[in-house]
């Protein structure tokens, strides 16, 4: 299964973060994520097009998984250098715009937030303020 597929799958609802992060922790795809996170070591060309949508995939992933209770099979540092990489082939940071379930969610003031601020937890009226 593709990480294209994967995406569209997760994004859709047909598999869950937990099923997810089974397939993109097998072996192909771990070396396939350590490839990208390395790959300036390995290639100093541009990346091609097919390359640069695989990334863009793998991060979505990535991000879904670290906003759900999956968690992320890669370190926070390993995704920032994935996203830098493909912020500079000119795709804009993500945002946030990919969510499984924002229900839970409230707004706040500092809506431009960066790397992993955007999960910082929010307390409701109801919960008790502690430290």
């Amino acid at each position: 299964m593709t990480f294209e597929k994967i995406l569209n799958d997760l994004s859709s609802g047909v598999l869950t973060p937990e099923n997810a992060k089974a397939l993109i922790s097998g072996s192909d795809k771990s070396r396939k994520i350590n490839y990208y996170a390395h790959i300036w070591e390995i290639k100093k060309d541009p990346l091609s097009d097919p390359e640069l949508q695989e990334l863009e995939s793998i991060v979505n992933i990535l991000q879904i998984l670290y906003n759900s209770d999956a968690g992320s099979p890669i370190s926070d540092s390993m995704f920032d250098d994935l996203q830098e990489i493909l912020i500079n082939m000119g795709i804009p940071r993500l945002t946030g715009s990919i969510e499984i379930n924002d229900s839970e969610k409230m707004s706040h003031i500092y809506t431009n937030l960066r790397g992993t601020l955007d999960k910082v937890y929010y307390l409701t009226k109801d919960e008790p303020r502690t430290n």
